[in-house]
């Protein structure tokens, strides 16, 4: 069963509720660790984290309002996120940013792979549970039967069975539905990564160094 680890706010339930709603559909497996937990070392360890990610799909950043007020946030965000993007990893990084919060953010997350500004609303239930569906593998074992069992009708021989296993790993490959996003750099600190934005932000922070950037299509 894939798994999604989600780093967040205890406090900010609004928020944790709102993506409680959008796994409560899915085939994907919610692992929630409370930065407070994280930042005071409470029954945690860097290793249990280590784990936790090393067995998950993707990270889940949720920046709102409290996880801006505590202590250390930065150095557990910044900890984490090179973690998933680390080269024995290389998990998706999607830092999820409340559109409320987007002005006064000043924490920074310098690996991840996707930037996400969202609100709580019925649109962006549906983008965030397309994402989340993106990495269900649950339907995997029963697409590469059927694939097999294609290629053995269109020949006996080892080859017709491989075209059959390809085409089941193509049609049970979930991530082919996965929003698409903009890709950018950022003119500041160069990092590169996938913009979900609301289409009238003209203007949003650099996840990665916070400077001001022009959405890149307002300059097409």
């Amino acid at each position: 069963m894939a798994q999604i680890f989600i780093s967040h706010s205890r406090r900010d339930k609004e928020l944790i509720n709102f993506f409680a709603s959008a796994f409560a559909t899915s085939h994907v497996k919610a692992i929630y660790e409370e930065i407070e937990k994280l930042v005071t070392g409470q029954n945690i360890s860097a290793a249990k984290i280590d784990n936790d990610i090393r067995a998950s799909n993707a990270v889940f950043v949720v920046i709102g309002e409290n996880v801006e007020r505590l202590s250390n946030t930065r150095s557990w965000v910044n900890w984490e996120s090179g973690v998933a993007c680390g080269a024995a990893k290389n998990k998706d990084v999607w830092v999820f940013e409340y559109l409320h919060h987007v002005n006064n953010r000043t924490v920074i997350t310098p690996a991840l792979t996707h930037y996400v500004v969202f609100d709580i609303g019925d649109p962006y239930l549906v983008y965030l549970k397309s994402i989340i569906e993106s990495y269900d593998d649950s339907h995997m074992p029963t697409a590469l039967v059927a694939g097999g069992g294609a290629g053995a009708l269109l020949s006996s021989t080892p080859q017709g069975a491989l075209v059959g296993a390809l085409a089941g790993l193509f049609l049970s490959d979930p991530s082919r539905n996965r929003p698409k996003g903009i890709k950018t750099s950022c003119a500041n600190c160069s990092e590169s990564y996938t913009l979900h934005l609301p289409n009238f932000m003209d203007l949003f922070k650099c996840p990665c160094c916070n400077a001001i950037l022009i959405t890149p299509y307002q300059t097409r």
